[in-house]
């Protein structure tokens, strides 16, 4: 897909940007991390927590509601709202670390750098903005992007917020870099163009899809 007549490119993050060589990335980091946060509780609630990922996918919730509904879940008794935050602060570290051992790809390191010199660059991702920013930080690669929106707004209102930041009235102007079903979903409602990421994951590969696609955005052509 050529990026002739854009005005913006949006990148969710998880597996778009964070992505090895072999169609896995940070979404298989954060899958790793909830049993070791949850440590002996995890056979509890092992069966039920595919629900509240699906239920808080997309942005509709973050990392704090899915944590509270594994909660709820197994019946604790005690402060919720600070056994939330201490699970949560838990994820993230792990995930940090995680993400950061990963790192980004050269190829996709050289894309965004060349990329940011044609156009504004942002992050529309279900991670909250502060722990988005945070992986941003230590990748060294947030100064790539003009802004960067976490699940706070949700993914189709994060797109409108990147128009408005470029004066952009013409969805079709912006291009969304997803690889989700959500991601897509959002893009279809705003109207803008969506490029989708093939991981091992969403096995995009596997059936034909109505939107181009590629294994790693490097391969998006300028």
């Amino acid at each position: 897909m050529s990026l002739a007549n854009v005005t913006a490119i949006v990148f969710d993050f998880d597996n778009v940007i964070a992505l090895g060589k072999d169609g896995t990335g940070s979404e298989e980091i954060k899958d790793a991390a909830w049993p070791e946060v949850f440590g002996a509780d995890w056979e509890r609630v092992r069966n039920e927590f595919p629900v509240f990922l699906k239920k808080w996918s997309g942005g509709k919730g973050s990392r704090f509601a899915i944590a509270r509904d594994a909660l709820l879940h197994v019946g604790f008794s005690g402060d919720t709202e600070k056994e939330v935050r201490r699970l949560c602060e838990d994820f993230n570290q792990r995930v940090q670390e995680g993400i950061l051992k990963l790192g980004v790809l050269p190829e996709t390191l050289e894309f965004l750098e060349a990329l940011s010199k044609h156009f504004p660059l942002f992050i529309n991702s279900a991670t909250p903005a502060q722990a988005m920013e945070e992986t941003l930080e230590k990748l060294g690669i947030k100064n790539l992007f003009t802004e960067v929106y976490g699940q706070e707004g949700g993914k189709e209102e994060s797109i409108r917020r990147a128009m408005r930041a470029v004066g952009e009235t013409d969805p079709e102007r912006i291009v969304f870099v997803g690889d989700s079903g959500t991601d897509f979903e959002a893009a279809k409602k705003v109207g803008c163009r969506f490029i989708g990421v093939a991981t091992k994951r969403n096995m995009w590969e596997e059936t034909p899809q109505s939107f181009p696609l590629v294994t790693a955005i490097s391969e998006i052509q300028l």
